[in-house]
Parts: structure tokens; C-alpha cells; sequence
């Protein structure tokens, strides 16, 4: 019965961002260091690994624009990103992009996206969502400023590869996806749940957008049985000055049941733009046969004060407390989680009885988490029976 998680960046059509040799190399990425970076004892270090990444990206892509990227320290968590957001109609996006085609590549992309009123992805909405520097690829915008902001958490990092510790994660790596995310290449993944079984993963070179997420969740709705619900899990975010709301990112056909506020202890996404976010929202997309297991439960009420975990292996790890909360007060026949990252939700099904299916492309994360998942204790039958007591 669980979704959860926001994932980073996705696309619907094809990439701005043209590919070519280091010869024709015409991208600028004119890079602020935060003081957060600059104060550090490592700093230059640390600006020399992010200075390599940029170098590639560079020498990579032929598109004749300057974007600005500010660069900033986060005390928890891996890395993050944020950027500006552009709305345009598929009409004029598609019209933009046929206009800016130059190569190969972008003719056999074009092939394959109809000439028609909505997008191609869910067939059901009539406006993209881009990322400012795709959209400054496009000529969809001149306004000068910053057009993204990476956030790095270089305590657990390995500063650069000359010295290498097995247990913390890679500066380099880190740096160049979340470019990608401010460049528009990223991906957006829902993680959508009980009796879903769609899955959905987006090859991040052919498509430019942020559609996925209602598809997703819309694919997964379809297969949900009459009682099933979709936990989906996303913060709100400040884009350009202007509020985009996790209801924003599913199908507005799909029933939403109930907003339930996850209260996180505090937040690192300090702005002079807005207030710093302290809180995400679960939204509960339910079939009209949804319940919760008992009238007592309800009792667990629709604010969860629950702290984000960090300094994990895996690089967006969710809090174990808050998979069991939707378990326990639900008590599901089957739990689905089409992203598993690292098992959390398998997890707490795991400690419940709960049987669950779940889905991860990196082998490398699905191995990790098969041995965890494994580890876990399934908790008493006793221990339940008298929590459902309680509740």
C-alpha cells in the first residue's frame, strides 16, 4: 500500500541538449560557490572535483548556451537539486524543437513524437514541464540568473579519487547527477503501490519533462484492486518564485482521499526566496473500497512528526517508522513498490507479515537490499494483535 519518494527529474518528448565531440563543445556552465563551500578547509578540493564535472559536460554538449549553477554544502542526505521550471504547450514545444533539430539524433527523436495537442505520454495533458536550462536551450527563455542549485553533502563523500574510503559515496558522481537534474536530464520516478504492478524508468537522452510522475501513478491506478490505494510521497517545492505542489505531479481525475503532512526535523534549502521547507505530504489516492484496518486506527491523525534519516548507503533513504505507520494502520494484503532503492518498504512489510513485491533496476541497490530485507525480524504475531488492540 505504500508509494514513496520523490525521484528527480524526468521528460516527455526529447532533450534540448545536443551531444557532440569535445572539438564543438559549446555549453558554459559559469558556476557560484556558496560560502558553505568556500569556508571549507577543502574547498579547494572540493572545487576542483565540481570544476572536473563541469569540464565534461563542456566537452560533451554542442548547444551554445551559458547556464548558471550555484553550488552549496547540505548537512544531510547525499545530493539535491533545484531549478527553475518553464510550462510551455507541447504544441510549442514540439514546434521548438523541430525548429532547434540539427543532427541525426534529433531528426530519428523528432520520428518519434506526433505532431498533436497533448503529450504523448499520458495523451491527457496539453502543457510540459521543463527545466530552465532546457528551456534556455530551446530560446524558451533570455532572463538572466541562476538556473539551478546543486546542494552536495561532502561529508560523506570521497573528495576526489586520489584517496579513495569504500564507505562513502563519490564527489565526482554525485556532482554530475544532480547536473543532470538541473540540466533537465534526470529522472522522475513515483513510487506508487498496493497491487500496482507497473513499472516505469524513462531513457533520460530521448526525453525532456516532467510528465512521468502522472503516468506513473495513473498506470498504476489502472491496476489497483477496488479496495487498493496509492501512497505517493513528494515534497512541495518553490520553482521560480512560484509554489508547485506534490498534488501537481498525478492525474487530476485521480480521488484524492487525504493529505497527510510528514513533519521532518527541520530542512537544508535555505533561501531569501521562501521559508525553509520543514515538511512533505503523503497524498493518499484511494479507490472508493479503501480503508484503513480499524476506526481506531485513524487515531494516528494526519501529521506525522517523524526525522529524515541520513549518512545511509543509499542516497535518498526514507525513514523505516514511516513505512510501518502506513502498514500498521492498514494492514494490506499486499504491499508493491515498483522502486525499491533500498527495501525500505519491503522492510516493514517484512515486519508485519505483509507480503510484498517490488521492483529496482540497479542490481547493485537490489542486492544490498535483498540481504537487509532478509536480516529483518518479522515482529511477534502477540506484538501485533495487542498493537491492533491499541489502536
Amino acid at each position: 500500500m505504500l508509494n514513496i519518494r520523490r525521484v528527480l527529474a524526468f521528460a516527455s518528448g526529447a532533450v534540448a541538449l545536443s551531444l557532440g565531440s569535445a572539438a564543438h563543445a559549446g555549453l558554459t556552465i559559469n558556476p557560484t560557490w556558496d560560502a558553505s563551500i568556500t569556508s571549507d578547509p577543502n574547498a579547494a578540493i572540493i572545487m576542483g572535483t565540481i570544476n572536473s564535472a563541469i569540464a565534461f559536460y563542456s566537452q560533451t554538449f554542442t548547444d551554445n548556451i551559458t547556464v548558471e549553477i550555484t553550488f552549496q554544502k547540505m548537512n544531510s542526505g547525499l545530493g539535491q537539486s533545484t531549478t527553475g521550471i518553464f510550462r510551455p504547450s507541447y504544441v510549442a514545444y514540439r514546434s521548438a524543437l523541430v525548429a532547434d533539430a540539427s543532427t541525426a539524433n534529433d531528426f530519428i527523436a523528432l520520428a518519434h513524437l506526433p505532431n498533436q495537442v497533448n503529450d504523448p505520454v499520458t495523451n491527457a495533458h496539453a502543457n510540459m514541464i521543463l527545466a530552465r536550462a532546457n528551456a534556455r536551450a530551446l530560446g524558451g527563455t533570455t532572463t538572466p540568473g541562476t538556473d539551478g542549485t546543486v546542494y552536495v553533502n561532502t561529508s560523506i563523500c570521497n573528495l576526489d579519487r586520489s584517496s579513495i574510503d569504500p564507505n562513502k559515496y563519490d564527489l565526482y558522481a554525485v556532482t554530475c547527477h544532480e547536473i543532470d537534474e538541473v540540466l533537465g536530464m534526470g529522472s522522475w520516478n513515483s513510487k506508487t503501490s498496493p497491487g500496482a504492478k507497473a513499472y516505469f524508468d524513462a531513457h533520460t537522452k530521448k526525453f525532456g519533462g516532467k510528465e512521468p510522475d502522472r503516468w506513473a501513478s495513473g498506470a498504476c491506478w489502472a491496476a489497483l484492486a477496488p479496495n487498493g490505494a496509492i501512497y505517493y510521497n513528494h515534497k512541495p517545492r518553490i520553482l521560480d518564485g512560484i509554489l508547485v505542489e506534490p498534488r501537481d505531479y498525478v492525474p487530476p481525475e485521480l480521488p484524492l482521499r487525504q493529505r497527510v503532512i510528514w513533519a521532518r526535523a527541520g530542512g537544508v534549502n535555505f533561501s531569501p526566496v521562501f521559508y525553509v521547507p520543514t515538511y512533505e505530504e503523503i497524498l493518499i489516492l484511494a479507490k472508493p473500497d479503501f480503508r484503513l484496518k480499524s476506526k481506531g486506527a485513524s487515531g494516528a491523525g494526519d501529521v506525522w512528526s517523524v526525522p529524515q534519516i541520513s549518512g545511509t548507503w543509499h542516497p535518498a533513504p526514507f525513514p523505516l517508522v514511516l513505512a510501518e505507520r502506513v502498514i500498521e494502520t492498514v494492514m494490506p494484503a499486499l504491499v508493491c513498490d515498483p522502486f525499491m532503492g533500498s527495501g525500505t518498504t519491503a522492510k516493514a512489510a517484512r515486519r508485519y507479515h505483509v507480503d510484498w513485491m517490488g521492483c529496482e533496476k540497479s542490481a547493485k541497490y537490489a542486492a544490498r537490499a535483498t540481504l537487509e530485507i532478509e536480516a529483518i525480524q518479522p515482529r511477534a504475531a502477540a506484538m501485533i494483535a495487542d498493537q491492533e488492540a491499541f489502536v
